[in-house]
């Protein structure tokens, strides 16, 4: 089968548009579209997870219980938008040669089932990308669970990894839009190829306000080295809202799969006037409410013009 090569930017832009269309089978009842219009380069524009502490996501927020600090200064909250809607998903699969040691690709198509999951079949999308030195498109978006499993049995480790290099042209070319969509990445954590560094990657995925989760599909053998050696991704999926997990059982990709679209499914959209000063802007994004676990992006370019929320309350 002839598989088509992308650019990793050019592949999460369409990941981003593709809420933007009717999605076969939804009920706008239970999952409507979320909003967003094109604002002024001042409008910013963030998502935000929040979950109690055993994992259960929190869904009673309003306006007033939420906090944005921008470098520090607080900001009042313009818009503000909360319903249970669909989510498009992409599947980022590392496919490197790296991945043939072990059963760590069978960990990883594991956990990518139990992420199909838990996904809403029929409303939810989902794509599958695999990558070593490059990107290439195995299934393109389709309501869930749509082929990607078939596709995954056919893929094969060889090759070296460029992941940091692969999310570095996501950070620097991606056009923002606001809706539930997420990157899930199925590694092993090893980078063998890429010339950006993870403290650079970190800080312009920081920019994009679409999560990105790692999976890290680790064997029993190399567990007890696992959170040392991908501390770096675990920083840079937090900077974008999302989060790592370290996976080895069943049981683990069960866990981590479930909290993703937990909070795929139930983010908070809010917006609020930047004061405009050029350059990077730390964001800080908060709930009065002690002993919550809120999970957003952590800065943003200023003068960067994207999608913002609607108003609705």
């Amino acid at each position: 089968m002839v598989v088509s090569r992308l650019p990793f930017a050019l592949i999460v832009a369409a990941l981003l548009e593709a809420g933007a269309a009717a999605q076969p089978g939804q009920d706008p009842t239970v999952r409507p579209v979320m909003p967003s219009f094109k604002s002024s380069a001042t409008q910013v524009a963030v998502t935000a997870a929040v979950r109690y502490a055993n994992g259960t996501p929190v869904t009673t927020l309003t306006r007033d219980d939420f906090q944005i600090l921008d470098n520090g200064e607080a900001r009042p909250i313009s818009s503000f938008w909360f319903e249970p809607s669909a989510a498009s998903v992409v599947v980022l699969f590392d496919r490197s040669g790296s991945m043939g040691l072990g059963d760590k690709i069978d960990i990883g198509r594991d956990a990518t089932r139990q992420m199909l999951g838990w996904l809403d079949a029929g409303v939810d999308q989902v794509s599958l990308l695999g990558f070593d030195h490059d990107v290439a498109r195995l299934q393109p978006f389709e309501p869930v669970p749509g082929r990607v499993l078939a596709q995954l049995a056919h893929v094969d480790a060889f090759g070296t990894t460029a992941l940091l290099d692969a999310m570095a042209t996501a950070a620097n070319e991606v056009t923002e839009h606001r809706t539930r969509r997420a990157v899930v990445v199925m590694t092993d954590g090893l980078d063998t190829g890429s010339r950006a560094t993870a403290t650079t990657v970190s800080r312009m995925a920081a920019g994009i306000d679409v999560p990105v989760y790692v999976i890290i599909t680790t064997p029993v053998v190399d567990r007890s080295t696992a959170t040392s050696r991908t501390a770096d991704l675990a920083e840079l999926a937090r900077r974008t809202g999302g989060e790592s997990f370290i996976v080895t059982t069943s049981v683990e990709a069960t866990l981590a799969t479930r909290a993703i679209a937990s909070d795929l499914h139930h983010q908070y959209l809010m917006a609020f006037a930047s004061d405009g000063t050029p350059g990077w802007h730390a964001l800080d994004v908060r709930v009065k409410q002690q002993k919550l676990l809120v999970r957003a992006r952590t800065g943003y370019d200023a003068g960067v013009r994207s999608a913002s929320p609607v108003s609705h309350h």
